[in-house]
C-alpha cells in the first residue's frame, strides 16, 4: 500500500514538472490587452514591439469611467499587437510630458515612448483606427 501512495506521488510531481515546463512559466508574463500604467509595463511592451496607447483616467469624470467599463467590456476585441494602458490622470509627470489638460485621452506612442498621435472617444472603434 505504501510503494502504490509513493508511486501516485511520483506521477503526480511529475506531472505537475510537466505542467510547469509546457505552459512556459519561464516565459515573460503576458500584459492584458487593457491595462493599468507602470513604467515597466510601458518600457517591456514597447521593447516587444506593441502599440502602446496611453489613457488618461481620472475616476471623477464620467466619459472616463463610462470609457474604462467599455475598455473592460470589449478587452477581447482590442488587436493583439495592441495594449491600452489606464494611466491616472492625476499624475502629474505624465500630464506634463504629454501635455495632457483633460482626462478620457487617449495617446498613441511610439517606440520611444513619443506621443504620435491623440484624441478623445468613447468607443473602441475609434481607438482602432488611430492605432492602424
Amino acid at each position: 500500500m505504501l510503494k502504490r501512495k509513493i508511486y501516485i506521488a511520483s506521477l503526480l510531481f511529475v506531472c505537475l514538472i510537466a505542467v510547469v515546463l509546457f505552459t512556459g512559466c519561464s516565459k515573460k508574463t503576458k500584459v492584458p490587452a487593457y491595462t493599468g500604467y507602470s513604467i515597466e509595463k510601458l518600457q517591456s511592451e514597447l521593447a516587444d514591439g506593441k502599440k502602446v496607447v496611453l489613457f488618461f483616467f481620472a475616476n471623477w469624470d464620467p466619459y472616463s469611467v463610462t470609457t474604462d467599463t467599455r475598455m473592460q467590456i470589449r478587452e477581447k476585441e482590442i488587436p493583439k499587437d495592441v495594449v491600452i494602458m489606464r494611466t491616472d490622470f492625476d499624475n502629474s509627470k505624465l500630464r506634463e510630458r504629454y501635455k495632457v489638460e483633460n482626462p478620457h485621452l487617449f495617446i498613441y506612442v511610439d517606440k520611444d515612448g513619443n506621443e504620435i498621435t491623440r484624441w478623445t472617444a468613447r468607443e473602441l472603434e475609434a481607438l482602432i483606427e488611430n492605432v492602424k
